[in-house]
């Protein structure tokens, strides 16, 4: 797997922009780019989403054997759930803004990144 790194050029070539530096290594996690991080936070969303709705579920049932501390401790769940739930979109978003940035840096469209998250032709 390749990952691009960029770095800021001298005077000559900073007319230019940016100059793309590559560096080989395996891939390690589903981090190694901001494709798989992105589509990791996705999955991730949907899981927390999941879990909010079945803690939902469970905060409605009839509550007449259940003490006051599991109701209470059931709304702390969900609170901390959909906390979780905001900041992971937001994340995900950001890491969106990343990889359009990298195509504009790049001068990339959507079509030259392959679907393993690598730029092709890298």
């Amino acid at each position: 797997m390749e990952c691009i790194l960029f770095t800021a050029l001298g005077e000559q070539e900073a007319r230019s922009g940016w100059k793309e530096t590559i560096v080989n290594r395996e891939s390690e996690s589903p981090f190694d780019n901001l494709e798989s991080a992105h589509e990791y936070l996705s999955l991730l969303l949907d899981s927390i989403e999941e879990a909010r709705k079945e803690v939902a579920a469970q905060a409605l049932l009839p509550a007449h054997d259940e003490p006051e501390r599991r109701t209470q401790a059931l709304q702390l769940v969900s609170y901390q759930l959909t906390k979780l739930s905001f900041h992971t979109a937001s994340s995900r978003r950001i890491l969106n803004d990343l990889k359009m940035l990298r195509r504009l840096l790049l001068q990339e469209t959507p079509a030259d990144i392959d679907p393993a998250g690598d730029p092709a032709g890298s």
